[in-house]
């Protein structure tokens, strides 16, 4: 009887429920408006599963997370970290639970009176989450319960500067992320920022002053994220050139080596991993509704956690080895440019070949046009122009002409690809 070999992915992002107090352009949270969410003891269950494999590190997204709330069993999203204590959460959130009522009105009083409207807008939101965390957590500042558990770091999402961040997530809100961080930090509390990068920051975003003020605000660490178009009123012409994502690249690799934050670029880091990490090569999604993907941004279903695997007696196992995550997983090993690693953007047949072959239903409304639409022959081209553009890269990847005295990526791109082979290799021959 052949044995079963399993490599654990390095994490997975669970988004325990759909809904959002912000409704911001072109975001997939929340797109269709449902009230949506993993129940309490299901969410227990996944982790619980996790750990079983090894796995210590989650990533938490949304909807907003920190709005969970499992009326039925009267749980919190700080209760499922205090029950969970023996992991690590990393929480992406647009700030609004984070905020310190008393500190807003001690700094923005002053700035009401004179008539702006920025603060009074900030001083109305931080209000109206005060008084939304006392009914869920019954206190308005909650920030000292995560300084207490220690087991979670949050990434605040903002657009760039105060003036691109309200003009997407709504007036006041660059104040009250501001007071969020200062609360942060203050309770010593590790945190971080998550960026998307679009056609219309790009230039913003990669100037070193934001950089500079992120680390005045004790920001530890954040991510960059491509523009996928998906979700809420999806606009290809809203994602980044390939000449602006070569920029960023440069950009955060700079910053990275100079500056005291770690950076990380979710597209442009594919050399430094080993490609695309989707299909549980290195993490998969579990969505609000239970539905399982391949990636957070690829919106096609596996099947449902607990009505497709754990009422058939599976597990995180199957999940990892889902015929359809193998099949992603081996497509990936024809992705020589590491600088063009995803499966959506980059490489858009892999995606459309897993759908087709298997079957995988959209899991969110209009999802089948990255597939098989209008925006599918937009991201034929789009990836035909990164390609090309980034050829030179890939070249001076493969040659070391980017390898430091510290880090051989040359080496590290080599071990990888030998890694990825080997895994694809003994997976075929046991599980075919």
């Amino acid at each position: 009887m052949k044995k079963k070999v399993l490599s654990p992915p390095w994490f997975f992002v669970i988004s325990p429920l759909k809904y959002c107090d912000l409704s911001c352009p072109g975001c997939y949270a929340n797109a269709d408006r449902g009230q949506v969410y993993l129940d309490y003891r299901l969410l227990n269950r996944i982790v619980s599963d996790a750990k079983k494999l090894g796995i210590s590190f989650i990533t938490i997204s949304g909807g907003e997370p920190f709005i969970y709330h499992d009326k039925k069993e009267g749980k919190n999203i700080i209760d499922f970290f205090r029950a969970n204590s023996d992991m690590y959460f990393q929480v992406y959130t647009n700030g609004t639970s984070l905020i310190d009522r008393e500190l807003a009105d001690r700094e923005l009083a002053e700035r009401v009176k004179k008539g702006d409207k920025k603060a009074k807008a900030a001083l109305e939101r931080i209000r109206k989450a005060a008084k939304r965390n006392r009914s869920l957590y019954g206190r308005e500042n909650i920030v000292p319960l995560l300084a207490k558990l220690g087991n979670v770091a949050p990434a605040i999402s903002q657009e760039g500067f105060e003036k691109e961040t309200d003009r997407r997530r709504g007036e006041g809100m660059y104040v009250l992320i501001s007071n969020a961080r200062k609360n942060l930090t203050s309770h010593g509390v590790l945190h971080g920022f998550s960026i998307t990068h679009t056609r219309e920051n790009a230039d913003i975003v990669t100037q070193k002053r934001l950089v500079d003020e992120l680390i005045n605000q004790d920001v530890s660490f954040g991510w960059f994220f491509i523009y996928i178009p998906k979700g809420r009123d999806p606009d290809v012409n809203l994602m980044p050139t390939p000449e602006q994502r070569v920029r960023l690249r440069d950009f955060v690799w700079g910053m990275r080596n100079k500056e005291p934050i770690f950076i990380g670029d979710f597209w442009n880091d594919g050399p430094w991993v080993g490609g695309c990490i989707a299909g549980a090569r290195k993490y998969f999604h579990i969505r609000a509704d239970g539905k399982v993907t391949p990636c957070v941004f690829a919106d096609f279903s596996i099947g449902h956690i607990e009505e497709d695997f754990y009422k058939k007696g599976k597990t995180l196992k199957d999940v990892i080895q889902h015929p359809a995550f193998r099949f992603i997983r081996e497509k990936q090993l024809e992705i020589e440019n590491k600088c063009t690693p995803c499966c959506i953007i980059d490489n858009p047949y892999i995606l459309r070949e897993a759908v087709g072959k298997f079957g995988l239903e959209p899991a969110l409304p209009g999802e089948e046009e990255i597939v098989k639409g209008n925006r599918a022959k937009f991201l034929d081209r789009y990836s035909e122009e990164m390609r090309a553009i980034t050829q030179k890269y890939r070249e001076e990847l493969k040659n070391g002409k980017l390898d430091t005295e510290n880090v051989k990526l040359s080496e590290v791109i080599r071990n990888y690809e030998k890694r990825n082979k080997d895994r694809v290799y003994f997976e075929k021959k046991v599980y075919s």
